[in-house]
């Protein structure tokens, strides 16, 4: 009995022992990830090394939009063709609307079959007015489609580049509204990649003047 009292101790103290350095490893584990305090003030600091760096970081998507050269330009060619957009289509609606105000002066004077047939002419101009209307719509909405889709095919493509040296693992779009609502500044690589982006495309217009 006394035997079992001294094997059961043992035991026992090599548990504590155990349960002891489990709490040690772990505090230290809780302290090296630890994050101060201050995060999202303007001053505010994380402590974290290389890896975790190279792990994620975020681009501020408004920024990037309102201050990338080839957004500029393309904003620019999308409200010239959609003022020619509607010069054109304003155009053909005031032809439309003098042909119906001349038929409302002369209806009185016009023979009913006359008055029907011109009834019937008006109608079928609203009708392709209405469709040169939505035309001109889809059209716009296609090619700010495939401008929205080069921006991404660039911005993807420059991203894709410097990550042979970079080596994120993710890169994410924020604007305060996003699936991100919240990011820490040591992450915000969205200075860097404008700049870049800015470069490359300046250094691309400078080729093709070269080459022109």
């Amino acid at each position: 009995m006394k035997n079992i009292l001294v094997g059961a101790n043992i035991i026992l103290i090599i548990l504590v022992c155990i349960l002891f350095y489990l709490y040690i490893s772990l505090k230290k584990n809780i302290e090296n990830i630890a994050v101060e305090p201050t995060f999202g003030t303007k001053n505010s600091s994380l402590p974290i090394n290389d890896t975790v760096l190279k792990f994620s970081a975020f681009i501020n998507t408004d920024s990037l939009f309102e201050k990338y050269f080839l957004v500029k330009k393309i904003k620019e060619e999308l409200a010239d063709q959609k003022l020619k957009a509607e010069s054109s289509y304003n155009s053909e609606l005031k032809k439309f609307e003098k042909e119906v105000q001349d038929f409302q002066e002369k209806a009185t004077t016009m023979s009913q079959q006359e008055g029907e047939s011109i009834q019937m002419a008006l109608a079928e101009k609203e009708q392709k007015l209405m469709k040169l209307e939505r035309d001109l719509g889809s059209k716009m909405a296609d090619v700010e489609m495939e401008k929205n889709k080069l921006i991404q095919k660039t911005v993807v493509g420059y991203l894709e580049k410097i990550n042979f040296t970079k080596n994120y693992s993710y890169v994410f779009g924020y604007n305060g509204m996003g699936n991100v609502l919240l990011a820490h500044p040591s992450f915000d690589i969205t200075q860097e990649i404008i700049k870049g982006l800015n470069d490359e495309y300046t250094n691309n217009l400078k080729e093709q003047k070269v080459n022109e």
